[in-house]
């Protein structure tokens, strides 16, 4: 996920992450952790964001669906088809 350009948007926005929180149902704690990627979006909070943010297909993918990442455990990490980041196979 690309949390720096997420993050540019939101600002952009003018929405304060109280009130995203509360468009996407999610609770303010819970976006905070998205927000750390503590956790993960899944693909209808994602969808909801989207629409929040007046985020085209192709931003959305480019900010929530990138090909491959480090997670912060140092491993790779896919999104999954749920939208959901999945620890990737190491080939061998």
């Amino acid at each position: 996920m690309d949390i720096l350009t997420l993050r540019q948007k939101i600002r952009k926005s003018g929405y304060r992450l109280i009130h995203i929180a509360e468009r996407i149902g999610i609770t303010p704690q819970s976006l905070s952790n998205k927000m750390r990627r503590e956790t993960d979006f899944t693909r209808g909070e994602v969808e909801a964001l989207s629409a929040l943010l007046g985020l085209g297909p192709s931003e959305r993918d480019a900010i929530f669906f990138q090909k491959c990442s480090l997670n912060d455990n140092g491993r790779e990490s896919a999104p999954s088809a749920a939208g959901e980041g999945i620890p990737a196979q190491k080939s061998k």
